[in-house]
């Protein structure tokens, strides 16, 4: 009797696949921080002037000089006024903003130049049309002279003539003085320009919350030749204005608790 053979049929087990875990439903984030650019203290764009007249351009160019002269000061009078109320700043810090209040401070001084340039080319202007009136009164002085010598010599001579010539010597005359005291008031404009390089420190620095400050320093030393070693030390220490040191002198005696 012939054996009967079984036969067995293995199925493959199917592959597992990977599915996500339903629990873990928290996404997944890349985790950055940016830090946001340091904001420094910057001039107002230098103002660019064309097709004006000369004399024109010299007041424009000077008046924006004198209001940029202007923002340098009130920067520094911000930092001051922080540089007080904050208790806890690091005098490195403070003396960063320092910098770059001098940083302005030199970037003004590359400017000078045009505007003293356009200043001179004012006054040049102004100098060359004083020289045309000039030239043109002299001229009718003449004419009206001849004409008032032919007069009294008992000559004919049209009286209306003269009368017109006198109103125009009379406005010459008004012109000229016009023009020579816009010469001069451009001169002084340019001496300040001039000057400048050498007072612009003292013209862009605050002097409004040291004043205060100092003040009560000499309430409570009583004597300034007791304050003023303290400050020159931290000026020198420190390499910092005479104001900074004003302020940090006056922190470290009273330190007080200021709010904002």
């Amino acid at each position: 009797m012939s054996e009967r053979r079984r036969i067995i049929i293995r199925k493959k087990a199917a592959e597992p696949i990977d599915e996500p875990n339903p629990l873990n439903t928290e996404p997944q984030f890349e985790q950055s921080v940016t830090r946001q650019p340091e904001q420094t203290p910057q001039l107002p764009p230098q103002i660019k002037f064309s097709d004006i007249d000369p004399l024109t351009l010299a007041y424009k160019s000077f008046d924006s000089l004198m209001e940029r002269v202007a923002h340098i000061k009130r920067i520094d009078h911000v930092v001051q006024k922080v540089f007080y109320r904050m208790d806890t700043v690091d005098l490195k810090v403070v003396k960063k903003k320092i910098d770059e209040v001098n940083g302005l401070r030199s970037q003004l001084l590359t400017e000078l130049g045009e505007v003293e340039l356009a200043i001179n080319e004012a006054i040049s202007h102004l100098e060359n049309s004083m020289a045309v009136h000039e030239e043109e009164l002299f001229n009718r002085l003449v004419e009206l002279e001849s004409m008032r010598e032919m007069e009294e010599e008992g000559k004919r001579v049209d009286r209306s003539a003269i009368e017109r010539i006198e109103q125009e010597t009379n406005g010459l005359r008004e012109s000229i003085s016009s023009v020579r005291q816009k010469i001069v008031d451009l001169q002084s404009k340019l001496d300040v320009v001039r000057s400048l390089p050498a007072k612009l420190t003292e013209m862009t620095t605050s002097k409004e919350v040291v004043e205060s400050l100092y003040k009560d320093l000499l309430a409570k030393f009583k004597e300034e030749s007791r304050i003023r070693p303290l400050i020159d030390k931290i000026m020198q220490d420190e390499v910092i204005p005479r104001e900074y040191a004003v302020i940090y002198v006056w922190k470290k005696v009273f330190k007080p608790t200021i709010s904002e």
